[in-house]
């Protein structure tokens, strides 16, 4: 599992692609938005949600909040199919999951997750 941690004051990352599926989970008071192209699609983000980007969407990223705060996680191509294979997931389920952008709301129980992977990779600096 890639990770990419990232706080800083006045963040922005003009348009860009990642090789794989990025899940970004906003931290604290960090407010951001993404712009996906084409389409200029706009989806602001904070603590409260969770951002799935499929592979190779092109988006850039901008804080507008004081502070940009972000955790991501990038899960390779097999453990995704190994995952969804698992839980018996259909073609077209998958296939709808990871085609295009979305912002989801966060539960409690999925921060508790991402915070305690959060400390386990980078406050304490495990390898996975």
């Amino acid at each position: 599992m890639g990770i990419a941690y990232e706080r800083c004051i006045g963040y922005e990352k003009p348009a860009h692609t990642h090789d794989r599926i990025t899940i970004t989970f906003p931290r604290g008071a960090s407010r951001s938005f993404i712009r996906v192209f084409p389409g200029d699609e706009l989806l602001k983000l904070d603590s409260n949600s969770v951002h799935f980007m499929p592979a190779d969407m092109l988006h850039e990223q901008v804080s507008f909040s004081a502070v940009y705060d972000t955790f991501a996680l990038f899960p390779s191509t097999g453990l995704v199919e190994s995952v969804l294979s698992e839980l018996l997931a259909r073609k077209t389920f998958s296939r709808n999951l990871f085609s295009y952008a979305k912002k989801l709301q966060r539960t409690p129980y999925l921060d508790d997750i991402v915070n305690r992977y959060f400390f386990s990779r980078v406050v304490e600096g495990a390898k996975e």
